[in-house]
């Protein structure tokens, strides 16, 4: 239930706001003049009539089709797609040395699907991918024996520190699927699809950024470490930057798809799923061979480096690979267009199904004037309903104000008379009046009923605790026929509106003050 604020009399024991509800009335002179079109085109389907009689011919029937024509398809056997994927797109190894971390990629390939069955297919297809993995070396140490430009022996030893390493690989990826798919709502589907793909290698690369080198070299035959000399390669070096390919090999793949179909338009289709891929064979040709940091017997000042994928180091006296099994993993979004070609007649029935239908024409009519005049006098009869409903409405409203006028005459007389020597704070404690502001706030409730004809109103009057019980109770009951007078002035069927009194018996404030009292002073309406 709405609390609101209260119909005041001016009195200020009873002065208090008020909200309002609303309905729609029934027009008569709408009604009046929607006759008069309704005749007019009366008249105006008698002259048409008149005038094509002679014009009307038959309509020849329709041989039916034969039966040994074949039933439409319905669906497409044949798609084209294009899509675009991307997520966690890396190469999937785990080392001995380093920390590795994700790394990202995609694919954009085009396909083609064969629908054997509206729920199943096979399709193949091709697609450029990417993938990356990054491993990051702090404080690693490398030593080993080899030969100065001078054939003499030394044991080279090699420390990175803050080496990260980015390596790349792009591949040509053939998938072999096949894909399930089930309607949902509409002629949007749900498709899930195992593919086998072969990846091709294209392109490589691995590449490290500033990165800190320090190098020392130990000569037995003379007993000496040197560690500055920087033309022979020894020394600390800083923003060192490496750079070089990978040999990789063929992958062979496994890839699980899920997601939805949905029918855009006839002959597109647009797929949204998540895909995941996994390598079983290791992508990385032959074992580790070359060191990490390799002693350049030729130019000692420009030292050689190899990536973490192809390179191994000595450590704890054994010489030991950077990673184990390099595969590769792909999880993420993909997004695909599809085309539906070869079904052209397919479409053509599927976009006319879709083009807006116009209304289809009336029966043709026996041109005939008798039947003219009864479809006219039907439309005659309609509207002589509607104006006659619409004055009883009429009626209904103008009793009930004639009522109204004589029980507000007979309330003034009664209780407002009375009782004008009782006054408080200079106020008539019985006058029971609308201010603009209350009726303004009506006319939102007046508003409100307009648009929704089924609702009805309750309007409830409360009072505070002074004067007498008998009193109250009255000028509550005043109260709230005073807003139901109002709403029916304005167009609302008194019918849908009941009124209630219940004085000062329900407060909802303590009445020990004059606040408190002003809030007990209130109308509350409930719309049903």
């Amino acid at each position: 239930m709405l609390l609101i604020a209260g119909l005041s009399i001016l009195s200020s024991v009873q002065a208090q706001d008020t909200l309002q509800f609303s309905y729609e009335e029934i027009a008569v002179d709408t009604v009046i003049v929607v006759e008069d079109s309704l005749v007019a085109d009366e008249q105006i389907l008698v002259e048409e009539l008149v005038v094509t009689d002679s014009a009307v011919t038959a309509t020849p029937v329709q041989e039916p089709q034969s039966q040994e024509e074949k039933a439409p398809k319905t669906y497409c056997p044949h798609e084209i797609g294009v899509w675009l994927s991307g997520g966690v797109s890396e190469l999937l190894y785990s080392s001995s040395f380093g920390n590795e971390s994700l790394g990202w990629g995609g694919a954009f390939g085009v396909g083609y699907t064969w629908f054997f069955h509206k729920n199943w297919g096979v399709g193949l297809g091709a697609e450029l991918a990417l993938y990356q993995g990054q491993i990051r070396i702090d404080g690693l140490t490398d030593t080993y024996q080899t030969q100065d430009q001078d054939g003499h022996d030394i044991h080279y030893s090699a420390r990175f520190d803050n080496y990260k390493e980015y390596q790349y690989l792009g591949n040509v990826n053939i998938p072999l699927n096949i894909m399930f798919q089930t309607n949902m709502r509409g002629n949007n589907k749900f498709y899930t699809s195992l593919a086998f793909k072969l990846g091709v290698p294209i392109w490589s690369q691995y590449s490290s950024k500033s990165a800190e080198l320090t190098t020392w070299g130990y000569y037995p035959h003379v007993n000496q470490t040197l560690t500055q000399q920087q033309d022979l390669g020894y020394g600390n070096f800083k923003g060192i930057n490496t750079k070089g390919t990978i040999p990789f090999d063929l992958s062979y793949m496994g890839q699980i798809e899920m997601g939805f179909k949905w029918h855009v338009a006839p002959g597109r289709d647009l797929y949204t799923g998540v895909y995941a891929e996994y390598a079983f064979n290791d992508v990385v040709k032959g074992a580790p061979e070359d060191r990490f940091i390799a002693y350049n017997s030729e130019n000692p000042s420009a030292f050689l480096s190899n990536g973490v994928l192809t390179s191994e180091y000595r450590r704890y006296g054994t010489s030991s690979a950077f990673t184990d099994k390099v595969a590769l993993l792909g999880v993420g979004i993909k997004l695909k267009l599809g085309f539906s070609v070869g079904c052209s007649e397919l479409l053509a029935a599927e976009r006319v199904a879709k083009e807006p239908q116009q209304e289809p024409l009336p029966e043709p009519v026996n041109p005939n004037l008798e039947i003219a005049r009864q479809y006219a006098e039907a439309a005659r009869a309609a509207a002589e309903q509607a104006r006659i409903e619409a004055e009883r409405a009429r009626q209904e409203r103008d009793a009930y104000l004639r009522d109204a006028e004589a029980r507000r005459a007979n309330f003034e007389r009664n209780v407002v008379r009375p009782n004008r020597h009782l006054e408080m704070d200079n106020y008539n404690l019985a006058i029971v009046t609308l201010n603009p502001v209350q009726k303004s706030e009506l006319d939102v409730y007046i508003a409100q009923l307009q648009s929704d004809e089924n609702t009805t109103v309750r309007i409830t009057g409360h009072t505070c605790d002074l004067g007498s019980e008998e009193l109250n109770m009255r000028i509550g009951q005043e109260r709230a026929d005073l807003a139901k007078d109002y709403m029916v002035e304005n167009g609302i069927s008194p019918g849908r509106i009941t009124t209630f009194s219940e004085g000062e018996s329900s407060p909802i404030f303590p009445n020990n003050n004059a606040v408190n009292r002003k809030k007990n002073r209130r109308l509350e309406i409930e719309i049903r």
